[in-house]
């Protein structure tokens, strides 16, 4: 089972290598290596079961200690597997709409992916030391492995089933038969790592019942967040009339207005307008939208609208594996035909304060947890790679 779940652990690393250097890998090297070392302990377990580290009573005494530190090595480098799956994991979750923005730090300027996330690094650290001294010992540790990895078989088989019906169109008796023969091992490796809950399983256990319940609060909090900003906005062509027969004073310059909804018009606009009843002459409402695919290609990344008196709409398209860019939105925009420069223009976004008294149809703990959340998020101009001095952000008061 230990030598199979070595897999994990190297196919995180899948979408910064692709799948061809680690299938060599895995075959050539990793695993025929993992199976002769587990190999050799069991070996060592049956003819000396008084021996207390079966993997160091491998090796000649004299080289216990280089043996250590190979070990240490492997473990540093098998970390950087988790790592990097952690940071994947967690900007596709943002996207997807599950977790708060955090900040993401790209470290190539030429390969994408290779992304470095300081809040999952710091938790993950502070995690490892909790974990070392909650157990102060391998068994735990070793207990809370198993459930988590043969739990992920379990749940990787499932998702596989999913996506190979309803993304590869394969028919339903292929999938069922090849997915049942996954299931039958991985749930059997589950079953018997389940014996180990008391002894340290729990742990995994735990984190993930919190992990869901953050997800789905964050989840749930966006939508009812949603219903209240759009209760604040006017449809568009009624924005649009009401210029025509006001005729407010319209400055010289652009502006651009973020906003997450991509119809009708921005609240901060709205609140903007109404205090100082003048506008831009040049309107952009900025809109990042999310796919379901892990990528958009840049000549299909944005779609411009020309909304009449000056308005344009631009709705631009990420993968949720990547990052938006509103400057470098707007200025493959300017290609297609936007008639502003991107190079100094004023973003205005909204900056709610959230207050838990609203009538929404959501538990008081988990409203708290929400606004927690949402408090910590990385702020918007940041996220969207917004320079500091071109943001005006506009505070509103929100009830949930």
């Amino acid at each position: 089972m230990l030598s199979v779940t070595g897999a994990e652990a190297i196919f995180a690393d899948l979408g910064h290598f692709g799948s061809g250097p680690i299938r060599r890998a895995w075959f050539a090297v990793v695993f025929p290596a993992l199976l002769l070392n587990y190999a050799g302990q069991a070996a060592i377990v049956i003819h000396a079961p008084e021996v207390e580290h079966p993997f160091y009573a491998l090796v000649p005494e004299p080289l216990v200690y280089p043996a250590i530190l190979l070990a240490t090595a492997a473990a540093i480098l098998a970390s950087q597997a988790v790592l990097a799956g952690a940071f994947s994991l967690t900007r596709q979750a943002t996207q997807l709409g599950f977790l708060p923005r955090v900040r993401i730090v790209h470290t190539s300027p030429h390969q994408r992916g290779q992304i470095y996330v300081p809040a999952v690094n710091w938790a993950l650290g502070a995690a490892c030391i909790g974990a070392v001294l909650l157990f102060r010992g391998s068994a735990g540790l070793a207990a809370a492995y198993g459930v988590a990895v043969t739990a992920t078989m379990a749940i990787t088989s499932v998702l596989f089933a999913l996506v190979a019906r309803q993304h590869l169109g394969w028919p339903f008796l292929s999938v069922v038969p090849l997915v049942a023969v996954f299931l039958v091992v991985d749930l059997g490796y589950f079953a018997a790592n389940l014996l180990k809950v008391p002894e340290g399983g729990w742990l995994p256990i735990l984190v993930a019942v919190v992990l869901v319940l953050v997800m789905l609060t964050w989840w749930e909090g966006r939508r009812i967040l949603a219903v209240e900003v759009a209760k604040r906005s006017i449809p568009i062509d009624v924005f649009v009339e009401r210029l025509r027969s006001a005729g407010p004073i319209r400055l010289r310059g652009a502006a651009v207005f973020l906003s997450s909804h991509p119809s009708g018009v921005p609240p901060s606009l709205l609140h903007h307008f109404g205090h100082l009843g003048v506008l831009p002459e040049r309107l952009v409402f900025f809109t990042a939208i999310a796919t379901d695919q892990p990528f958009v290609p840049r000549a299909r990344r944005v779609d411009v609208q020309d909304l009449g008196e000056g308005i344009y709409r631009v709705l631009a398209h990420y993968g949720f594996r990547q990052s938006p860019d509103a400057p470098d939105a707007l200025r493959l925009a300017r290609a297609q035909g936007l008639p502003v420069e991107p190079e100094g223009l004023r973003h205005f976004l909204g900056r709610e304060t959230l207050l838990p008294t609203g009538k929404a149809r959501l538990a008081r703990w988990r409203k708290h947890l929400f606004l927690l959340l949402a408090r910590n998020a990385e702020r918007a101009a940041s996220y969207f790679r917004i320079p500091a001095e071109q943001v005006v952000e506009l505070g509103m008061e929100i009830e949930i």
